[in-house]
């Protein structure tokens, strides 16, 4: 029954959310738009803020991944790939920018930084399995701290007023560029060592 009384709730919480900061006062007025009583919303969401929090997020990213598996990938490379699900994502939470945009702020970082960095992993994380990322070395990791290189401030530069979502993939495919040249860098960076290491071993 709490399961379900939380997945009743999200939807009607991000509206609240729209108009409201991230709070215990904003669920209250999110059970008042409901059927259901404010004591057991909070049961609902463990009485945990954070968990609300993750909840919400979690939310977001199955509409994403759900619009994003509907659609036909295996025709692009990975880099394309990634682009495609990225933008098929900011179509997707368009509705919710204005509410994106109190989740996310310096405030909220500061306090919910844990629960917000867990988002962000399982965020690339899922862009990556989409994409068809198998790796399960040290590629795994690597590949996710790179991706996020270039999500985080493209999101952002998403969310600022103003912003539509095709000047924010001209400014992702330069970001896009730019982790490319990372990833290259330590792709010679790890050749580089190994030659070395060989020929310490006197092979080659």
């Amino acid at each position: 029954m709490l399961e379900k009384i939380r997945l009743e709730m999200i939807p009607i919480l991000l509206e609240v959310l729209k108009e409201k900061d991230f709070g215990w006062e904003a669920l209250e007025d999110a059970s008042q738009k409901s059927n259901h009583p404010y004591g057991l919303v909070r049961l609902a969401f463990k009485d945990n803020l954070s968990f609300v929090l993750s909840a919400l997020a979690h939310f977001m990213v199955d509409l994403v991944i759900n619009q994003v598996s509907s659609v036909d990938l295996t025709a692009l490379r990975t880099h394309e790939k990634i682009r495609k699900i990225i933008e098929i994502s900011f179509h997707v939470l368009e509705p919710y920018k204005s509410t994106l945009r109190r989740l996310v702020n310096t405030s909220m970082i500061k306090k919910y930084f844990m629960v917000e960095s867990k988002i962000l992993y399982e965020v690339v994380s899922r862009i990556w399995y989409k994409a068809g990322d198998t790796s399960t070395d040290y590629n795994f990791y690597t590949k996710r701290i790179l991706l996020s290189f270039a999500y985080v401030p493209t999101f952002r530069f998403w969310l600022k007023e103003g912003s539509t979502i095709e000047n924010t993939m001209i400014f992702l495919d330069h970001k896009l560029q730019q982790v490319m040249k990372i990833g290259k860098i330590k792709r010679i960076v790890t050749d580089i060592k190994i030659v070395d290491f060989l020929k310490q071993k006197g092979v080659g």
